[in-house]
């Protein structure tokens, strides 16, 4: 059983065929690896973000509460100085009219 020339030539032809898939496909495996490893690096970074963002939230949380005190706080203190005032004007205004009475 001799081989012809022209099965070699087309064996050949398919040999260096396989070949140049082999070489894509190993590019293609590379590139996708340096994919994986960039896409777990912005994985990484990102979830370090939301770390941060999730322990920003909390002392923003802690700081609305302090501050919510501090207004209730001032908002009884400035009720107080509102009912002070108040006393304070109506005994100017007795005051005033025991003064206009001794005229």
């Amino acid at each position: 059983m001799a081989t012809s020339p022209s099965n070699i030539k087309t064996s050949h032809s398919k040999a260096v065929d396989a070949e140049k898939n082999v070489s894509e496909l190993e590019l293609l495996v590379e590139t996708e690896k340096y994919r994986i490893k960039e896409l777990e690096e912005q994985i990484s970074l990102l979830e370090k973000k939301c770390e941060n963002f999730k322990a920003e939230a909390s002392s923003n949380g802690e700081r609305v509460s302090e501050l919510e005190e501090e207004l209730e706080v001032v908002r009884l203190r400035a009720s107080s100085l509102e009912v002070a005032l108040q006393a304070s004007k109506e005994k100017e205004k007795e005051l005033n009219e025991r003064s206009i009475g001794r005229e």
